[in-house]
Order: structure tokens, then C-alpha cells, then sequence
């Protein structure tokens, strides 16, 4: 009992920290995504209508569609108790996410890099830790939270009428069940 103070403290330490890492590793994320567009900066020619980035050339409709094809995905996975298939699919979720951060996304004045580092990537990093612990009773919730992730980027980019939904249905012609050995 007279160490209860003692523990407290260092619970409280504990979660200090664990913050502290969260917060550090976020920054160099943000770090790395300011080199890499300092270094292609200088690549990039005068003329408005070179770069990748650019609003009227940028694939970010196919982008959303292959995020909204793993994201169901994904569900089906979680449904199914399907860790290693689980982990696959928010896999290919986070390289999409990636590739939209590095090339520097702008759409109609909104910088969707920005919100997919500050809204996407950490429920993408909370679902992650959540399929990596063998028995995880929260992946449905983490799951819940990318989705909900989603249409905060939606609204926060004016498109609030994109309202994305945890899949109710499976998807048809693949079996999501884990294989037994």
C-alpha cells in the first residue's frame, strides 16, 4: 500500500512516454514527407501542367477505389478472424495511403496529403497494433475507427457526402476464413 504513489508515478511515466514515442514517430513521418518533397521540388519544371501532384492529372478516384476495395476487404478478414489475411489487406491500405502522401496531393484546394498523415495513417497504425496482438478483442473497434477516419477526410476535404460504411455483406468469390493446419 505504500508504494501505490510510486506505482501511479510510473504508470503515469509509462504513459509519458509510450506518448512521447507516438508523437516523436509521427514528426518524422512528417519529417520524411518534407524531404521527399524538398528533393522532388527541384526536379519539377516551370510549366503547371508537369508533376504527378497536379489536380487534372492526379489518379486520386482510383485511389479512393482501391482504398474502398481493400477496405472491404479488410472487413471481411476481420469478420473471419483472419489475422495474416487481416494484416494483408491493411497492408495494401497503408501503400496506397503512402504513395498519396509522398506524390503531395492537392484536389480542389485541399492538401489530402496532410489529411491522410494526420487522420488516416494513425487509425491505419491503430488498426495494425491491433492485428498484431494474437488476441485482440478491439479489431473490430480499430476497424470501425479507419472507417470513421475515412469520412473525416471526407468532410474535412468538402466531400462530406462520401459517407464510407463498415461492409455488412462479404464479398463474393473468396474465402476469408484463416486456413487450418
Amino acid at each position: 500500500m505504500k508504494n501505490t504513489p510510486i506505482i501511479v508515478v510510473l504508470v503515469l511515466m509509462l504513459v509519458l512516454i509510450g506518448m512521447l514515442f507516438y508523437r516523436l514517430h509521427s514528426l518524422e513521418k512528417q519529417l520524411h514527407h518534407k524531404q521527399y518533397k524538398t528533393e522532388h521540388e527541384h526536379h519539377e519544371h516551370d510549366d503547371d501542367d508537369v508533376g504527378d501532384n497536379h489536380e487534372h492529372e492526379y489518379p486520386l478516384g482510383e485511389k479512393m477505389s482501391k482504398f474502398f476495395y481493400f477496405k472491404n476487404k479488410l472487413g471481411s478478414a476481420i469478420k473471419h478472424e483472419n489475422q495474416e489475411l487481416s494484416l494483408f489487406y491493411l497492408e495494401e491500405i497503408e501503400e496506397i495511403a503512402e504513395e498519396i502522401i509522398e506524390d503531395d496531393v492537392y484536389h480542389e484546394g485541399v492538401h489530402i496529403s496532410v489529411l491522410m498523415l494526420d487522420k488516416l495513417m494513425p487509425a491505419i497504425e491503430n488498426m495494425e497494433q491491433e492485428l498484431e496482438k494474437p488476441e485482440s478483442t478491439k479489431r473490430v473497434d480499430a476497424f470501425e475507427n479507419l472507417v470513421s477516419s475515412c469520412n473525416s477526410c471526407h468532410k474535412l476535404s468538402e466531400h462530406p457526402f462520401i459517407q464510407v460504411e463498415v461492409p455488412t455483406e462479404e464479398i463474393d468469390g473468396q474465402d476469408f476464413d484463416p486456413i487450418k493446419e
